[in-house]
């Protein structure tokens, strides 16, 4: 199917990217270029805010810095994969490759990841087991009862966090991989689902 292409700049300041990317709409899709050009900033605008959300030092600060009693077993995954995402981004370079208006209200955007390769799990699983060890004397595998649970698992899940990130952040970004997410025109603003972007980005 013809495709009319513009090409357009975009410049994500948290990341420090500047590159051209290509606009193209489908055909039977009457967009002005104004339009165009509006659509764009604020798709730009949205996928900032996400990134810039989700990255703040802060978020993994705030992580590090509770209470083990404010937490519980249940919100002891959710808050690993907000820290994770947040070590992952803050590693991550992005920058737009494409925006293609299939229609007059949603967009697919194509994004180009350049990042670190896979970190080995297996070397950060033994150097937490190492560290609880020294701290409590105990094997990983002993944390079975909920008591247990919940008095060692926050000190686990921050340790991991934390050998995570020193890891991570010493990689190179030699992986490049191209993810596509979706965008909304809603109440005349362009909308990304987060989880959506986010879960791509750690899937990646």
């Amino acid at each position: 199917m013809r495709k009319i292409t513009i090409i357009l700049f975009l410049m994500i300041s948290i990341i420090g990217i500047s590159e051209p990317y290509k606009v193209t709409v489908e055909t039977g899709v009457k967009i002005s270029e104004k339009t165009l050009r509006n659509n764009n900033i604020k798709i730009e605008k949205e996928l900032k805010k996400i990134i810039r959300e989700n990255s703040k030092k802060e978020v993994l600060d705030e992580i590090l810095n509770m209470k083990s009693e404010n937490y519980s077993t249940d919100s002891l995954f959710p808050m690993f994969f907000v820290g994770l995402t947040n070590i992952v981004l803050r590693n991550t370079e992005i920058e737009i490759k494409e925006i293609e208006y299939i229609s007059e209200t949603e967009a697919d955007i194509k994004l180009k990841i350049r990042s670190m390769k896979e970190p080995d799990i297996a070397k950060i699983y033994e150097k937490v087991e190492r560290n609880f060890k020294k701290k409590t004397g105990l094997s990983l595998e002993s944390i079975e009862t909920d008591e247990d649970k919940k008095r060692y698992l926050p000190m686990v899940l921050k340790d991991f966090l934390i050998i995570s990130e020193e890891y991570i952040s010493k990689m190179p970004k030699t992986l490049e991989t191209v993810i596509e997410i979706n965008s909304e025109k809603e109440g005349g603003e362009w909308l990304i689902d987060t989880e959506e972007f986010l879960s791509e980005i750690i899937d990646k």
